[in-house]
């Protein structure tokens, strides 16, 4: 940025925009100094001119807090919408669990290779480059004209830097759909095929659903295991157990 040049809408001297119940008002209480307009960061402020940093505003932490959540609520509201019309053509065609591991497959294919990542969140790819790349995927991938015809949509439409949340939503809604739920199991130790099992039938009676369980391994935990079931933590690790004891004795 060019000395003097200011963000948008974010200069010490200027009204900001009201966030979470009006918690961001002014920058600064009064008008700085000629010369000596702030600019507001999360950690601080840098004059204008020469001179020493002045602390920031502190709203503005939660201020950005804001707009990045209010952000993420309309890029979910996106990708869900996406990812319902799919779902609702996979069920139309019996293709639910055939279409889920094509885009198992597409999310592998994210994750182990970045460029192709870029390519579809980058700006400076045009729309026919991204739609050819997405093309050349369907034969690899074996994807059906279902997940291909998807693909071409969020070409069309700008939409190719959305693909892995709307991936994720599809995810989701066809385990709610099938009675799924996915859990973790993180251990010091990889275990055993029986015990997997026999996890897996644990978690499965305690949801009341089919469980698909992913392993982990950590080290750190020292021994017994940590399971994660949605939103739901079960730690019955050596290492939880440990620091329990420690926190007792201190109490």
């Amino acid at each position: 940025m060019r000395r003097g040049a200011y963000p948008a809408g974010i200069r010490g001297q200027m009204p900001l925009p009201s966030c979470a119940g009006g918690a961001l008002h002014r920058a600064a209480g009064q008008r700085a100094p000629p010369k000596r307009e702030a600019i507001l960061t999360g950690a601080g402020a840098r004059c204008y001119a020469s001179g020493p940093l002045e602390p920031a505003h502190p709203g503005t932490p939660r201020f950005f807090t804001c707009i990045f959540n209010e952000l993420n609520v309309v890029l979910v509201s996106i990708a869900r919408r996406y990812a319902r019309a799919l779902l609702d053509v996979a069920r139309e065609s019996g293709q639910v669990d055939g279409v889920l591991a094509e885009i198992e497959r597409i999310e592998t294919a994210l994750e182990g290779t970045p460029e192709l990542s870029q390519v579809l969140e980058s700006p400076l790819f045009s729309r026919d480059q991204r739609r050819a790349l997405l093309e050349k995927l369907a034969g690899p991938l074996a994807l059906s004209e279902t997940t291909l015809n998807l693909l071409r949509l969020l070409s069309d439409r700008d939409r190719t830097a959305h693909l892995p949340l709307i991936l994720r939503e599809y995810r989701r809604m066809a385990d709610e759909l099938a009675g799924r739920v996915r859990a973790v199991a993180i251990t010091p130790l990889p275990l055993p095929k029986e015990t997997t099992a026999r996890l897996s039938e644990a978690l499965s009676r305690v949801t009341g659903k089919t469980v698909v369980l992913e392993e982990r391994t950590d080290p750190t935990l020292i021994g017994g295991l940590v399971a994660k079931v949605g939103d739901t933590t079960f730690d019955g690790s050596l290492r939880t157990q440990l620091r329990r004891l420690r926190q007792a004795a201190l109490a």
